[in-house]
């Protein structure tokens, strides 16, 4: 590396990093992965310096490199989550009692019987609200109801 641009990156960095890093942290939501973002960029600012030394305009570089490692980032928590729904199933595939005798006491029968469908059973959005002769659309917004309302009696809010 030569002084030139270390001085160079040196001056990149103090003067863009706190507002990459508030651009990476409200977007990722986690301070951490935040600074880690910030960091990749600058690393790939370092490892393409012979072909961007003469860039016109570094710091607008930056910011667009940032939020493509943000968008990565995105990507990759993304597909780490797992629905509850899906989470429930894996978990009951081994459980001994039906998902009927672990419900909480409060819940209508429609919303117990459009959670067992979807989480015990498996049954598609689309068929379940064949079953319930209503759209797709308002068989997710019930099945979420119903879900929101279950955690709601278990959680000992009412």
């Amino acid at each position: 590396m030569t002084s030139n641009m270390d001085e160079r990156i040196d001056e990149l960095y103090k003067s863009m990093h706190k507002t990459m890093e508030s651009v990476a942290y409200r977007l990722l939501g986690d301070i951490t992965t935040a600074e880690d973002a910030v960091h990749e960029t600058f690393a790939a600012l370092m490892f393409n310096w012979d072909t961007l030394s003469s860039h016109p305009n570094l710091r607008g570089w930056l910011i667009v490199a940032l939020r493509r490692v943000i968008s990565n980032e995105q990507r990759k928590l993304d597909s780490q989550t797992v629905p509850l729904d899906e989470a429930y199933a894996l978990c009951a595939k081994d459980a001994p009692e039906p998902l009927e005798n672990l419900l909480p006491s409060g819940l209508s029968g429609e919303d117990e019987q459009i959670l067992i469908w979807r989480l015990e059973e498996q049954l598609s959005f689309r068929d379940i609200s064949d079953l319930l002769g209503i759209t797709e659309s308002g068989c997710r917004s019930r099945f979420s109801r119903a879900l929101k309302r279950c955690k709601e009696l278990l959680s000992g809010r009412n």
